[in-house]
């Protein structure tokens, strides 16, 4: 038997999972810092995936309360 909450998380992943993996397959083809009003520079990507193209903003939260970060990449070289 699934609990509600279980099945809410289970939901949850149902989706992030089909949302990201629109994403497969695609080519980063630029990168930017798109700054807002506040000054707040948000990492920016386009993405090619087939025949579309997709403009990939990080976010901190789903709601865009602030620009996120990336974890995972290697530290650039100066």
């Amino acid at each position: 038997m699934t609990t509600k909450q279980e099945q809410r998380r289970l939901e949850e992943r149902k989706f992030y999972t089909n949302y990201y993996t629109q994403l497969l397959g695609g080519q980063i083809a630029d990168f930017t810092l798109t700054e807002d009003e506040e000054g707040n520079q948000w990492p920016t990507f386009t993405v090619i995936v087939g025949k579309k193209t997709y403009t990939i903003e990080l976010s901190q939260d789903e709601e865009g309360n602030g620009p996120g970060f990336l974890f995972g990449l290697p530290t650039p070289k100066k």
